[in-house]
């Protein structure tokens, strides 16, 4: 297997090739038809380096999280990738015409390096995104679920038995005042000032025996678990992140038959008790938020409200979306009203959101 420092110098490598002619518009000899091969063979390059890239997801264990290895772990889990830090909304259609492509045999591998190219899309104006829309439209059935994987445990207890003990004392002794979703947890001592007489003498002989546990065992933190965990969040995230783009994208172009699959795509996830109901619609909110149903006539918005309408008298009452309760029909209210209303929405202009690492 090639070491973390080699796969990084072939990575470096693959940075220089790009670099020389990393902006596509400075690829344009004087026949178009020359300057088309050049750029598209800029965006092969840097297709080759993503490609690279996504082969290191599950290569955890390589990256790790330390403070002096930042730089390596920030080299392809930020945006915009130094391969396309260059480029500007003009590369919209060719980018998405290799984007509704498939790049390797793995769908999380895919989404990764269209995460990374849906940074030249945010570029774009909403008259670019537009033209575009079908090419945006069929992305929107490449993208996978997220992947479903339980966390490692970051931290053990050695030894387990005394540092388990420990810990069920301090629980049996902690108080928890206040109503959720504000109430808050009290460990001892302060916890004392919430007890009765007799409760608190109970509870300070218990504290004494936990006092003599403590130097008894360790707590023995799993950086490899943690590095784990991190990537494993790190792809759900980067699914959401790219998910929500891409409907934020839909939404500018001013297309009827794209604001119905919109719509048509809450329906569907919301029947299905599914977490990216709440997202398809939170960033529906957020394009009508800056103005974009200005971009669709009055009958157009007025379908929408009605499919819209539908779904939340369908989905009234709490239920559960992506293993959170929601009361959706709450949610989708004042969407509804906004496609009645269009007036009462912003008029900020095109914004694609920006993130953080999670």
């Amino acid at each position: 297997m090639t070491s973390f420092a080699g796969q990084i110098a072939m990575a470096g490598l693959l940075y220089a090739m790009v670099f020389v002619v990393q902006d596509p518009a400075s690829a344009q000899p004087d026949n178009p038809r020359d300057g088309t091969k050049q750029r598209n063979g800029v965006l092969a390059r840097a297709v080759e380096l993503l490609i690279a890239d996504a082969k290191l997801l599950d290569k955890y264990n390589l990256i790790t999280l330390n403070e002096e290895d930042k730089s390596a772990y920030q080299s392809h889990l930020s945006r915009p990738h130094p391969a396309l830090s260059g480029w500007s909304g003009d590369e919209v259609p060719m980018v998405l015409k290799r984007m509704i492509q498939p790049f390797t045999s793995n769908a999380y591998r895919d989404t990764y390096i269209r995460w990374h190219l849906m940074w030249v899309v945010k570029q774009a104006e909403p008259k670019q995104l537009r033209k575009a829309s079908s090419g945006l439209l069929e992305l929107v059935e490449h993208m996978p679920p997220p992947i479903n994987l339980s966390e490692r445990p970051e931290w053990r207890l050695e030894p387990e038995e005394i540092g388990s003990k420990y810990y069920n004392l301090i629980d049996s002794i902690s108080v928890i005042v206040g109503i959720p979703p504000f109430d808050k947890r009290y460990e001892p001592p302060g916890s004392f000032d919430y007890m009765t007489s007799a409760r608190k003498a109970e509870a300070e002989t218990i504290f004494v025996e936990a006092r003599a546990l403590r130097d008894q065992f360790e707590v023995v933190t799993d950086e490899e678990a943690k590095s784990y965990n991190q990537r494993v969040r790190f792809v759900n995230w980067a699914i959401r992140q790219y998910r929500g783009e891409l409907i934020y994208a839909l939404v500018w172009t001013g297309d009827p038959k794209v604001a119905q699959r919109i719509v048509s795509a809450i329906d569907r996830h919301s029947s299905r008790g599914s977490g990216l109901a709440v997202d398809l619609l939170n960033f529906l909110y957020q394009g009508a938020f800056e103005g974009a149903l200005d971009l669709y006539e009055p009958h157009v918005l007025d379908k929408m409200r009605q499919q819209l309408l539908t779904v939340a008298k369908r989905e009234e009452g709490w239920g559960t979306y992506g293993g959170q309760q929601r009361n959706f029909a709450d949610y989708a209210f004042h969407m509804i009203q906004l496609l009645e209303e269009p007036s009462l929405a912003g008029v900020g202009g095109y914004h694609p959101p920006t993130y953080s690492l999670p």
